[in-house]
């Protein structure tokens, strides 16, 4: 299993990697992640978010909707998401999940 699997054709979507600070899932589906270092005008779909459970050492999945970012300090951005959803968990670690070493990575 890959990031890019979950990819739509025509589709950008983003992916974070989270340790559970500034992250909130709320009962009906919404949610926020925050106070990461990305563009703020680019246009994403949805949100894909890596889960680092430390406590369980579980890579939990989730895929939402994207919904809005707002800019909480210069170039740091919340992400707000809805239609928030468990997909599963991975043993891969982030950089073999996206290829990548930063925790914010995008896909077309």
């Amino acid at each position: 299993m890959h990031a890019r699997d979950f990819v739509q054709p025509g589709e950008q979507l983003l992916v974070l990697f989270t340790r559970g600070h500034l992250l909130t899932f709320n009962n009906d589906g919404t949610g926020t992640s925050g106070n990461w270092d990305m563009a703020g005008n680019r246009k994403i779909d949805r949100v894909l978010i890596y889960y680092r459970d430390d406590s369980s050492n579980i890579n939990k999945l989730y895929l939402a909707t994207y919904k809005d970012v707002e800019k909480v300090e210069d170039g740091r951005y919340c992400v707000y998401f809805e239609h928030c959803q468990y997909v599963g968990k991975t043993e891969q670690n982030w950089v073999e999940f996206t290829g990548a070493q930063q925790a914010v990575r995008y896909f077309e």
